[in-house]
């Protein structure tokens, strides 16, 4: 079969083993940039840290400086690139998939690998997956343009390059299709979903082959617990959705207000603010789960979590308003674990001792939260069941991503 040939069949909307093939192979080019990207991140932050995210251990004025140095860094590669390729992230890919095909430009995509290294290494509040959506399309869908192929099936490997790259970055093959599906290209066709399934499975197989087998959550332990608490956790439901409504509105209150400024000056407030929070609270820094799980280990304080709780709520509006380059939803997760601990201390004066239930909670809570926040309940059901092992938690977890959702996008438009 020659090239034309193959063309031609990919132009027709049905499952082909031409569609399963570019699948596989655009599968496998969006994970090998992920998993580049992460080994570059966990490479710098080696240099000067005892462990990778342990902010912790810098002494203050480094924890000051640092997210400057990156905010200045981050500035010099736009510049470079050209500030007009400076969009990126979850909304732009999904923009380009509806209205260019999943085409991504070459420079967004510099943009996003070295400005989403930058920002995960200096401490800011924004997670990864934001830049293994973007990096993940273009990885995927260049290959597409590369050989011309039609605009459907572009648009079809834009998707299976943000599976594989969401896959290759959590290891989560089930919960990067649900994704691709819920979110980005809300349509569920078979002819579509094949692809996409091969392209997550490539993304796992690399991950694993690079970082183990390990799942990021499999740490936190879900604990069965009394049938009458199913009660409390429509409140907490509906306390989740409260919280990600004021969320998502100062998130878009400090875009609006920051919109006049340029550029520069926005990354630049952007790595102050991070600097000064972190000089006094090391554990707002980042947005990574162990981290967030040990602090609720060692600690039984509910001040100090709350305080930590304000803190990255803040640094994450901050970072991702002001033009951070980042993804929102490994911080949203973070929050969501020290939430649902948070909320959890109420049962304290009905239980003799809560503290077993932290790890079920916390997972609870970041699953609400995400519903609440990007509204895709499956794909929130999906990630925290995948990353957590946890397959025990599917009823709890929707009576608590219910309400949450219904709250946020009724009560609170």
């Amino acid at each position: 079969m020659n090239l034309n040939t193959f063309r031609q069949e990919l132009a027709t909307p049905r499952t082909s083993i031409q569609l399963c093939i570019i699948g596989i192979v655009g599968g496998i080019c969006a994970a090998s940039l992920i998993i580049i990207f992460r080994l570059s991140v966990e490479w710098l932050q080696k240099l000067f840290l005892p462990e990778v995210n342990d902010f912790g251990a810098l002494d203050p004025l480094m924890r000051f400086f640092l997210p400057c140095i990156g905010a200045i860094a981050i500035v010099l590669i736009a510049y470079l690139t050209g500030f007009k390729h400076y969009r990126m992230g979850i909304p732009f890919v999904i923009h380009r998939i509806k209205h260019y095909y999943g085409h991504i430009p070459f420079r967004t995509a510099i943009n996003q690998f070295f400005g989403g290294t930058l920002a995960l290494v200096s401490g800011f509040s924004v997670g990864r997956e934001g830049p293994s959506v973007h990096l993940g399309a273009f990885g995927s869908s260049f290959f597409g343009q590369w050989l011309k192929f039609p605009h459907n099936s572009i648009r079809i490997l834009s998707g299976c390059g943000i599976a594989a790259g969401i896959s290759a970055s959590f290891n989560t093959p089930f919960a990067a299709v649900i994704f691709v599906m819920e979110v980005v290209l809300r349509e569920y066709k078979i002819h579509i979903f094949i692809p996409v399934m091969l392209a997550a499975a490539c993304g796992t197989v690399l991950t694993r082959i690079f970082f183990g087998e390990a799942q990021e959550l499999s740490f936190i332990q879900f604990n069965e617990f009394s049938r009458w608490i199913y009660i409390y956790l429509i409140i907490f439901g509906i306390l989740l959705g409260c919280l990600a409504s004021l969320f998502n509105k100062t998130l878009m209150l400090v875009i609006s207000g920051f919109s006049r400024i340029n550029m520069v000056r926005r990354l630049l407030i952007a790595g102050l603010i991070t600097g000064a929070v972190g000089y006094i609270l090391p554990d707002a820094l980042g947005a990574h789960f162990h981290s967030a799980h040990v602090l609720i280990a060692q600690n039984e304080n509910i001040q100090l979590l709350i305080g930590v709780v304000a803190a990255k709520f803040l640094l994450t509006i901050f970072a991702i308003g002001l033009g951070i380059p980042g993804g929102i939803i490994g911080p949203v997760f973070v929050i969501g674990m020290l939430s649902g601990v948070i909320l959890a201390f109420p049962l304290g004066f009905l239980l003799d001792d809560v503290s077993n239930l932290n790890g079920s909670f916390s997972l609870l809570g970041m699953a609400g939260l995400m519903t609440a926040v990007i509204h895709a309940p499956l794909a929130a059901l999906s990630a925290v069941m995948e990353l957590s092992y946890s397959p025990e938690m599917i009823l709890p977890t929707i009576l608590v991503i219910v309400p949450a959702y219904v709250t946020s996008t009724q009560f609170f438009r």
